[in-house]
């Protein structure tokens, strides 16, 4: 078995650093999530991370915010 060198990048790493999936559960939230989002962009670049909002059947603004900053 060959031994990985300190220079080699595990998997899960782009050129940039780390891939981040982060799991966003919501009820309610329309007045944080924006906040939230642009937060969790302000700090790793877009190509490095993956936000998922998982609504919990939230009645306000929620959905249609998540959709207008292109969150799935």
């Amino acid at each position: 078995m060959e031994k990985q060198s300190s220079l080699d990048q595990p998997s899960g790493f782009s050129k940039k650093g780390i891939k981040v999936d982060v799991i966003i559960p919501t009820l309610n939230e329309e007045q944080t999530i924006g906040i939230i989002i642009q937060s969790i962009r302000s700090f790793v670049l877009d190509e490095d991370v993956s936000i998922l909002v998982v609504d919990g059947g939230s009645t306000d603004r929620t959905a249609s915010i998540c959709r207008s900053q292109n969150i799935r």
